[in-house]
């Protein structure tokens, strides 16, 4: 590596020093910042003059994936923390076989809780993680003027994209369905029927969401992505 580099620095110093020589007098303009600042570093003036650098940078906004799985996995351990989860203790004979059955459905709904966020937490790692590491590099290459190499490796990480993709919209499901056995399991003491009525907006909202949010991808992939 450091050998690569010194070679690198004394193959760019003739260069560097004409330039700056020859516009000593004159100011350097900005095609002689570039050269300045690129060449040492490996990187190629032609393709860097015939790449947009705005594009690029705007795709690489694009992914911003990685923020939002980040906060919706903090909110899913706040959620965890603030739900009894807990199974509950068989009851006595003498309770009644309705209060046992019910007791099982709700140790049955913590289980399905707890799942709900593993799972939540588990997708959203992934996906902060993946697009992470894709922004951070696909940056590096860009600073560095290394245009074929950003190209080539966006291209070669697009099954991990996709991958971190669908992490991100099952980490969205997982906590939409986290969000309602929570209140299930929070007003478990409640009269009967009553924390169902209570998880019916919930319920109505996220399934017109899950509709509106497919039909939006759906355009995506039809319209934006299939171009390219």
């Amino acid at each position: 590596m450091v050998p690569s580099l010194v070679s690198k620095a004394v193959r760019a110093a003739p260069t560097v020093s004409a330039a700056m020589m020859g516009k000593s007098s004159g100011g350097l303009t900005a095609a002689d910042i570039a050269q300045l600042v690129l060449l040492p570093r490996g990187g190629n003036l032609d393709e860097v003059a015939a790449f947009d650098m705005a594009l690029a940078k705007t795709r690489l906004e694009g992914l911003g994936y990685s923020t939002v799985a980040a906060l919706l996995m903090n909110a899913a351990l706040r959620l965890f923390s603030s739900t009894p989860s807990n199974p509950l203790p068989a009851p006595p004979a003498e309770a009644g076989a309705e209060r046992a059955r019910a007791v099982r459905f709700n140790n049955r709904l913590r289980i399905a809780f707890a799942l709900c966020i593993s799972l939540c937490v588990s997708l959203g790692s992934y996906s902060t993680i993946v697009y992470a590491l894709m922004t951070i590099y696909c940056k590096t290459a860009l600073g560095k003027g290394l245009v074929a190499e950003y190209v080539n490796f966006f291209e070669g990480t697009h099954r991990f994209r996709t991958a971190g993709f669908f992490s991100f919209v099952g980490t969205v499901f997982m906590f939409k369905l986290s969000w309602v056995l929570s209140l299930l399991l929070n007003h478990e003491e409640d009269e009967a029927g009553v924390r169902w009525w209570i998880i019916l907006p919930a319920v109505v909202v996220m399934l017109v969401g899950a509709v509106h949010n497919a039909e939006i991808m759906s355009l995506a992939r039809g319209l934006i992505f299939q171009v390219h």
